[in-house]
């Protein structure tokens, strides 16, 4: 669950960054809409496929992640249950509370390591959403551009 938690806490810190993320889509569907006369739709696909083969490797890596977290965290409270159900008497509690606190300053440090994989992987994945849809207008926008030309000439 504390993971979970991690991973909106970080969604929630690169909110500005979805934001920017809808208005980019928001400017090139724009652009795209301007350039109807002029676009070449058998390229309108290219883009579209790159972003649902892009957002499928991406949500598959972030579930996969997340179900080997589970599956983790899972297998540390049955061995921690077991542990804690051996324990007999007052010393060997001080030294499984010791032992779980050290554990548990390494988990820290762990999950903030990771929160700064997942924040650059977040940054990665928009940088290159955003190259597509660059591409992808610079594409559209080309032939609109020489349109009015041909029609001069």
């Amino acid at each position: 669950m504390f993971l979970a938690n991690l991973y909106i806490i970080v969604a929630l810190q690169h909110e500005g960054l979805y934001h920017h993320f809808i208005n980019y889509i928001y400017i090139w569907v724009q652009t795209m809409f301007k350039n109807i006369p002029a676009a070449d739709f058998s390229a309108f696909g290219a883009p579209v496929q790159k972003l649902i083969e892009l957002n499928t490797a991406t949500f598959t890596k972030a579930f996969e992640a997340q179900k080997a977290a589970i599956e983790k965290q899972i297998a540390q409270a049955q061995a921690d249950f077991q542990a804690f159900s051996s324990i007999k008497d007052v010393e060997a509690f001080s030294s499984f509370v010791a032992f779980k606190s050290e554990e548990a300053k390494a988990k820290i440090e762990a999950l903030q390591a990771e929160a700064l994989a997942t924040t650059e992987s977040t940054k990665a994945y928009f940088a290159e959403v955003q190259a597509i849809l660059t591409a992808a207008t610079e594409s559209v926008a080309a032939p609109a551009a020489k349109a009015p030309a041909k029609d001069a000439a």
